[in-house]
């Protein structure tokens, strides 16, 4: 990836991230687990890893993501912008893993698939439930 989230996540973020997400139910999109420092992001119903986020330690015991990874392969996803890949990737980290409303995120994620779609009045609750699916912040 290009672009990758610039924010900065605690040591008691970075826990959480690191327990990772097995999903529930089959309304749930995405399963997460780390390893070595390296944020695995799968979609659930296909097993399909589609982000990888290598974190790295900041100063002060804070943590980044320092370089991401995204899936090429067309046939298992095919990339948006480099805006809205970064963005989802930091809302599935946001929403997921650390359990935030996320609202600003999400409306910039409703945005966006408006504007690729050519759908302005696209739900806005169709739209999250096809990226991040039922999560416990909705």
């Amino acid at each position: 990836m290009r672009v990758v989230p610039d924010r900065i996540f605690s040591g008691d973020e970075w826990a959480l991230i690191s327990a990772g997400h097995v999903p529930k139910g089959s309304g749930e999109k995405w399963n997460a687990y780390v390893e070595g420092g390296v944020l695995h992001l799968h979609r659930s119903q296909t097993g399909y890893e589609i982000y990888s986020a290598i974190f790295g330690p900041t100063e002060g015991g804070q943590w980044k993501i320092d370089r991401a990874l995204i899936e090429s392969d067309g046939s298992r996803y095919l990339p948006q912008t480099d805006e809205y890949d970064c963005l989802v990737l930091e809302l599935v980290i946001s929403s997921i893993l650390l359990k935030e409303s996320a609202d600003e995120l999400r409306s910039v994620l409703t945005r966006l698939t408006r504007e690729a779609a050519g759908v302005p009045d696209m739900p806005s609750g169709v739209v999250q439930y096809s990226i991040l699916g039922v999560s416990q912040s909705q």
